[in-house]
């Protein structure tokens, strides 16, 4: 939807502080833009349990391309940071540090943007390596800073960062993944992947998950002329032909249950308590938090099917809400167990906040008459405006946390200040992330693509789950002015930032 000027300037403010650190950047770096010039694969490491195996890729012949489908990819580059131009400006010959690097960034950028749906994400880190050996302390924030611009993106959260692959190659990258492990929790309690050279993998046994720290394919490093670079140039055909080799790898890496993949029995989250009440299936490892208004029926309803319980697809509230059958845990013990087990899939959905607002008001306070929702001493129908005024009120105090659970923050959900998900949902692609997570776990074809609907013949796309009366989705430009959007970005500015929602990307 299309927003006048206090929009743009929200989105301003809120990118402000990263443009202040591109500008800290480019004045250590003194140039603002990447100088980017124009057999079978190597080791790299996957567990089933305790027992490890060799992730490998065969080609159709030495010169052959892989018979299998390359995902589309970004490249997440921290902006301002240099590769072979850093090392000039610190006096250090090109081809003595970053090894070709800067090409191989090149060549995965101009293909990378071809894609406009990315399922991958590069973030290359030898521009900021290139400072560990002369300013430990501004190494240390600039990763640190650059990490946290990638860990606090949608694009992570949505897979717990089982889609993101840091990749450091130059010899300047030696001590880097334990860096990770030492300055970020991404590197102690994600799904991300690391890339790095044999001989430059200290600290793999302290990655978050073991198996997806990898060493990039012998085909990539030779064409970089790695270890011992001789000069800031590679064949083409040759990085072409590494660049794939390595893409092979992580596209297995990420394909089907293999996402998952971790190789460490029990992550260590330090001092939290998860504050959710997540809804268990143990056959299959699931655990879901289910959010009001988020599309929690369709949620449960698949839950249900999963864990056989009769009349799973009942439209009856009482069944799908207060009788689901489902188990659900509580105890802040056993929630800590479950958010430390990798081998445990946790699943969250959320909608933005001003479309999940209107929703509540028009379901709760509209159709069904509780007009003291929010004010106790509301005795007629409050206008959308009296309510935001209302909450406005509340949230000058610490009371918003106690709001009906329809209308209270989502940061107040699912524990998310303190624990991350490995996959965050979002309502207006409810139907493609579902069948994502179910594809991903090898159940769509049982739960998911047949048996919906009232014929059973729908897939769970496809089929009417029960739609609440006087449904938001078409009302948001109708009925959300621009006062009110301010007003609710103020209100609710922690679940924009928590969890990366933007100002005007509202849906539905």
């Amino acid at each position: 939807m299309h927003r006048r000027g206090w929009g743009r300037s929200l989105i301003n403010k809120a990118a402000l502080s990263w443009d202040r650190f591109k500008i800290l950047i480019i004045i250590f770096f003194a140039t603002a833009a990447l100088i980017l010039h124009a057999q079978k694969i190597g080791p790299g490491i996957v567990s089933n349990g305790t027992t490890s195996k060799t992730w490998t890729v065969e080609r159709n012949g030495p010169d052959q391309p892989h018979d299998i489908p390359f995902q589309a990819y970004e490249v997440q580059s921290p902006q301002g940071v240099s590769i072979c131009g850093s090392a000039l400006k610190l006096g250090i010959p090109c081809d003595d540090v970053c090894g070709n690097i800067a090409p191989l960034l090149n060549h995965l950028s101009v293909h990378g943007k071809n894609t406009s749906k990315p399922e991958l994400y590069f973030v290359p880190l030898d521009g900021i390596a290139l400072l560990r050996s002369s300013n430990v302390t501004l190494y240390e924030e600039v990763l640190k800073r650059t990490l946290d611009s990638v860990y606090n993106g949608y694009s992570f959260m949505r897979l717990g960062g089982a889609s993101h692959v840091l990749l450091c190659l130059g010899d300047v990258c030696k001590n880097v993944l334990l860096d990770v492990v030492k300055l970020h929790p991404m590197g102690r309690k994600s799904r991300i992947i690391w890339v790095g050279r044999k001989g430059h993998m200290e600290g793999k046994d302290q990655w978050a998950c073991p198996d997806r720290a990898i060493v990039a394919p012998d085909s990539l490093t030779q064409a970089l002329g790695l270890p011992n670079p001789t000069a800031c140039n590679v064949n083409e055909n040759q990085l072409w032909t590494g660049v794939h080799d390595l893409l092979a790898i992580l596209n297995i890496m990420f394909s089907g249950i293999n996402r998952w993949q971790c190789g460490r029995g029990k992550w260590d989250l330090g001092d939290v308590s998860p504050s959710a009440g997540l809804v268990v299936d143990r056959e299959h490892k699931l655990a879901l938090c289910p959010i009001p208004k988020c599309g929690t029926t369709r949620l449960r309803m698949l839950l249900r099917r999963m864990t056989n319980q009769p009349n799973w697809d009942s439209f009856d509230g009482g069944v799908i809400h207060l009788r689901s059958g489902l188990e659900v845990v509580h105890e802040k013990e056993k929630l800590l167990e479950l958010f430390q087990d990798p081998s445990w899939i946790k699943v969250a959905f959320v909608r933005h906040p001003a479309a999940r607002l209107l929703s509540g008001y028009l379901n709760k306070i509209v159709y069904s008459k509780w007009y003291s929702m929010i004010d106790p001493k509301q005795k007629t129908e409050p206008s959308l405006q009296q309510v935001i005024d209302s909450l406005a009120e509340v949230s000058k105090s610490d009371r918003l946390k106690h709001l009906d659970e329809h209308v209270r923050p989502l940061q107040f959900f699912c524990g998310f200040k303190d624990v991350r998900y490995d996959f965050l949902g979002k309502t207006p692609s409810m139907g493609d992330d579902l069948k994502d997570l179910l594809s991903s776990l090898g159940l769509w074809e049982t739960y998911g693509a047949s048996g919906w609907g009232k014929n059973k013949s729908m897939s769970i796309l496809e089929a009417s789950v029960y739609k609440a009366p006087n449904h938001s989705g078409s009302k948001v430009d109708e009925m959300l002015s621009d006062k009110m959007l301010e007003q609710l970005f103020s209100i609710f500015h922690r679940d924009y930032e928590l969890l990366d929602f933007k100002p005007l990307d509202i849906g539905a």
